[in-house]
């Protein structure tokens, strides 16, 4: 299933704020500097109890970049890169709007 978390024009405003932002990313591991911006959006979720695992709770919406050449993922706080972006819309309600 391919997920469309951003459109187009806000994929390359991402780039283009990572690239402002920080340095070329290095990866830690491998040393390569070829990333690619993973399409779609994951959350880490914040527990209060390390004792047991809470999906529902508190969050942090993130994007996510991968080294091309070993995998390696680094997160970024959606809110942080684009403040305005709305994470309640689905994809179905963005497609309708075009």
């Amino acid at each position: 299933m391919e997920v469309n978390f951003l459109s187009e024009a806000d994929r390359k405003f991402v780039v283009d704020e990572l690239n402002k932002r920080i340095k070329m990313p290095v990866c830690p591991f491998c040393g390569s500097n070829s990333y690619t911006l993973i399409d779609g959006a994951n959350r880490v979720v914040l527990q209060d109890n390390l004792m047991e695992f809470n999906i529902s709770g508190k969050n942090i919406p993130v994007i996510i970049i991968s080294c091309s050449n070993c995998g390696h993922l680094d997160y970024f706080a959606i809110k942080a890169i684009i403040p305005d972006v709305d994470l309640h819309s689905s994809k179905e309600e963005n497609n309708n709007e075009q």
